[in-house]
């Protein structure tokens, strides 16, 4: 059900496939001294892409309407991840 922010692979974050061609040594620092804000952050597209900025450099604020999913992605990403609660939807 994706408007209730449940997505294919659940809370998984990003893994690559063993056959991608790149490593994370491959990575740069091209975000390095950004902050990304990643609406829907908690799962799915929005967490694997928070997860792939900070390995980019970034610093990323983790917003979802699921609290305590949204706070375990950004505890996972350490220091550069915070979490707030932001519902998106229009009344």
């Amino acid at each position: 059900d994706a408007v209730r922010g449940h997505h294919r692979g659940g809370d998984e974050l990003y893994r690559p496939s063993r056959s991608q061609s790149w490593r994370k040594e491959d990575m740069t620092d091209r975000l390095a001294g950004k902050v990304a804000l990643i609406t829907g952050g908690a799962s799915g597209l929005g967490a694997n892409a928070a997860v792939l900025m900070v390995q980019e450099g970034a610093r990323v604020v983790v917003a979802d309407i699921a609290v305590d999913r949204g706070k375990a992605v950004a505890d996972k990403l350490g220091s550069a991840g915070h979490f707030v609660k932001l519902d998106v939807t229009s009344t």
